[in-house]
């Protein structure tokens, strides 16, 4: 039991000078948004999620005085995988709903389908599965428009499940729709 505390608190330690570490080795170009969204992901990545949200929240600041439109959607999005990890839905569906308005105004065509996908996932957890199909199914155009055949299967994969849930025949979404 001593030996597992000793070698979490091992790993723990690890983490953390590899969090410092990555923020440290960030060239000097990179903007201060930047390092503070990879001082966020890290801090994610070891499961101090009320730390990272503080950094992509001043990460958005940052991107917002910037005028970054891309920084801004990027850091809005990862709050919201923030949220979701944490089962805060709604805060989750607030960031991503934002950061779709960004993607489509800028045309980030590719992060859009990704935002689109994770609001229908969203939606499924709450058992809003009509809502649920059609943000699948707008991700689901996008990935087709794209060639992207992974985020394709995704999208697919999510409205079978979605499909099968309200008893349709798994090709019936199409239909559905």
């Amino acid at each position: 039991m001593i030996t597992r505390h000793i070698g979490s608190t091992i790993m723990f330690v690890i983490m953390a000078i590899l969090v410092f570490c990555q923020t440290l080795t960030l060239a000097d170009s990179t903007s201060e948004a930047a390092k503070t969204m990879a001082k966020g992901d890290s801090l994610k990545k070891i499961g101090q999620y009320e730390s990272a949200l503080d950094s992509y929240n001043a990460a958005l600041q940052a991107f917002r005085s910037d005028q970054d439109l891309n920084g801004e959607a990027s850091a809005l999005k990862t709050i919201g995988v923030v949220h979701y990890y944490q089962g805060n839905y709604n805060d989750a569906l607030e960031h991503w709903e934002k950061a779709l308005v960004i993607y489509r105004q800028i045309g980030d065509r590719k992060n859009e389908g990704k935002i689109l996908n994770n609001c229908g996932q969203v939606y499924s957890n709450t058992s809003h599965f009509e809502q649920a199909i059609d943000y699948f199914d707008q991700s689901l155009v996008i990935a087709r428009e794209l060639g992207d055949r992974r985020e394709e299967g995704i999208a697919s994969q999510n409205l079978t499940y979605v499909s099968q849930v309200l008893g349709l025949h798994p090709r019936t979404w199409e239909t559905y729709v």
